[in-house]
């Protein structure tokens, strides 16, 4: 057998009876990578050697044995059974090549019967033998480095090895065990109620598509599940909408992703589909004319996050704001403060300049009278034909009284 297929593990031919396994394909580091981006690993049977299974259907029992791996929601690897290949199993060319890791198996696992070349032999006491080739390439899971399979194995011995082991489900055992190996998993010394436990059939070994709890803690650990994390806005959106943004962090860097709202008035302005961590930009429309906040939910694969909008600020029939068109100077605010709000009622009048129009300086009569260039230069810059007239304080302020008055 050739150093590729050297990841390939055995199963022993007796309940009980141990057969030591050389070749840990979990301590080895190898998984499929393709895992990672939400492709199925397929797995195919092949036909050019005849089926040891007596009693079943052998393509309902591979589908069985590999739903086995692909159920548990605690991992992320998907197979799938793809049918049959006509494949002639023969010696390598070169010690340097492996007679089950060819091209008609590339990407793929292939599921071969009656060991064709002899690897096991009637009497070593193996049933079968699992595993597959890699590539030199390696990546990093859960802090462990990986090769990943270019080809998954299955191999089992002849009829006469397996004779009473070909009925369900000792035959679905002995296929869900060597795909577990052709998935990356090696051997668990944690007890015979595991399916990866070094031999089979004991009457505690679970019953396929079952599989035992240290046969999970070692699938979930090479095929961990995409895991998405949004940062929280660090405040709520203003009623006069804006844009703002959450950083999204995913536990493998291939895993894709869908950014969604539930609401019309969040939405997202980044891209919507993307791979690996991102930067997910959305707009809040504005929440005007109502005093209610409100809330949406923004979805970045299974993550969610709240984003809250304040509502309108409500100005009250205790607050007076003026509106004066040009550049004021500050005694018109105080002066307007005080008369209109009173001085025991601090911040009740607002008073804004620059409102529609800014045709020149407004001076108060104190400016007017002082000259210089806010009281009088400054007419010839703004184009204006002479100074304002003394009269201009007590204009704009007897108005800005007359339409607050009407307001009452």
């Amino acid at each position: 057998m050739s150093e590729a297929q050297a990841a390939a593990a055995v199963v022993a031919a007796r309940p009980g009876g141990r057969v030591q396994a050389p070749f840990e394909l979990l301590a080895d580091g190898i998984r499929w990578q393709q895992s990672d981006s939400g492709q199925a690993i397929t797995w195919y049977r092949n036909t050019r050697y005849p089926s040891p299974v007596q009693g079943a259907d052998t393509d309902d029992q591979i589908r069985v044995a590999l739903a086995a791996w692909t159920d548990p929601p605690e991992a992320s690897i998907v197979l799938a059974f793809g049918g049959t290949r006509d494949v002639e199993i023969v010696p390598a060319p070169t010690p340097d090549d492996d007679p089950y890791c060819t091209a008609a198996n590339l990407g793929v696992g292939l599921i071969t019967f009656g060991d064709p070349l002899d690897d096991m032999g009637v009497g070593s006491g193996i049933l079968a033998i699992g595993g597959g080739c890699s590539s030199s390439a390696t990546h990093v899971i859960n802090g462990t480095i990986f090769n990943a399979f270019t080809h998954g194995l299955v191999v089992l011995n002849s009829d006469i090895a397996l004779e009473g082991y070909r009925t369900v489900p000792n035959i679905t055992r002995i296929l869900e065990h060597e795909i577990g190996h052709g998935i990356g998993l090696g051997h668990t010394d944690e007890g015979q109620d595991n399916i990866m436990y070094p031999s089979c059939c004991a009457a505690e070994m679970p019953v396929p598509p079952a599989i035992g709890p240290d046969d999970r803690a070692g699938l979930a650990f090479i095929y961990p599940p995409c895991a998405y994390t949004l940062s929280t806005p660090a405040d709520p959106s203003s009623a006069l909408g804006e844009q703002d943004f959450v950083t999204l962090t995913v536990s493998i860097p291939t895993c894709s992703w869908t950014a969604t709202t539930d609401a019309n008035w969040l939405s997202v302005v980044s891209k919507r589909n993307g791979t690996g961590g991102a930067t997910v930009r959305y707009r809040v429309a504005p929440n005007l004319a109502t005093q209610i906040p409100r809330s949406a939910t923004l979805r970045v694969g299974d993550a969610t996050v709240t984003i809250d909008q304040a509502g309108d600020t409500p100005l009250g029939n205790g607050l007076t704001w003026v509106f004066l068109g040009g550049e004021v100077t500050v005694e018109y605010s105080l002066r307007l403060k005080k008369e209109l709000g009173g001085s025991n009622v601090p911040g009740s009048t607002w008073v804004a300049s620059y409102c529609n129009d800014v045709m020149a300086y407004i001076p108060s009569l104190k400016v007017l009278n002082e000259g210089r260039y806010e009281g009088e230069e400054s007419m010839i810059y703004y184009g204006q034909p002479t100074k304002w007239a003394p009269e201009i304080e007590e204009l704009i302020v007897t108005e800005a009284h007359r339409q607050a008055d009407s307001l009452k």
